[in-house]
């Protein structure tokens, strides 16, 4: 059979994934205004993990209010998303896949209206279409990190606007390495 590696078990880091299927973060904007994933969300995930895929990322998750991209964007900044993740997590788990989750923020790309709130990036730089001006982010905003935990999910990926807002030339980023956005962390494995 070609391709026979791809039905087999991969491990990344501690974790293993049980094929090399992946679902890539995709933006369904089934979330609701709130920035909770809805039912739609958790159906929409648990499809994917019963078509045995095996990893299974989540789409760009907003960091902060003022990231927020769009008005049906989930949201990983406050207590409130807790337990619309962690069903999707619980469904993709009973199916044996392993899920990650992709951070966004939308930067100086983002909209102040979409966010209903100022909009924050690394540095306080407009993006180069002139849109709102965004306030400089605290490098110590560690929620989305605790709230995906909390969830269940021990792995993330941030996105590559965050990546390139934060490395680009006009950027004043004290992160690391560039290459450090564009792979999945794995934090523990579950």
């Amino acid at each position: 059979m070609k391709f026979k590696n791809m039905f087999s078990p991969i491990q990344i880091g501690p974790m293993t994934v049980k094929n090399r299927f992946v679902v890539p973060p995709m933006g369904n904007n089934f979330a609701n205004s709130d920035g909770t994933w809805s039912d739609e969300s958790v159906a929409y995930y648990g499809e994917r993990a019963k078509g045995q895929f095996g990893l299974i990322t989540i789409e760009a998750t907003v960091v902060h209010k003022g990231a927020k991209g769009g008005p049906k964007k989930p949201c990983l900044y406050d207590d409130n998303s807790i337990e619309s993740l962690k069903k999707i997590t619980d469904a993709c788990h009973e199916e044996g896949a392993k899920v990650s989750i992709q951070l966004q923020n939308a930067g100086p790309e983002g909209n102040a209206k979409n966010a209903g709130a100022p909009i924050q990036a690394a540095t306080a730089i407009a993006s180069a279409d002139g849109r709102d001006i965004p306030e400089e982010v605290s490098t110590e905003a560690e929620t989305p990190c605790r709230n995906r935990k909390r969830s269940g999910n021990r792995r993330i990926r941030r996105s590559s606007r965050t990546c390139n807002e934060r490395w680009s030339r006009c950027s004043r980023d004290p992160y690391g390495a560039r290459l450090s956005c564009k792979f999945i962390y794995v934090t523990k494995n579950k």
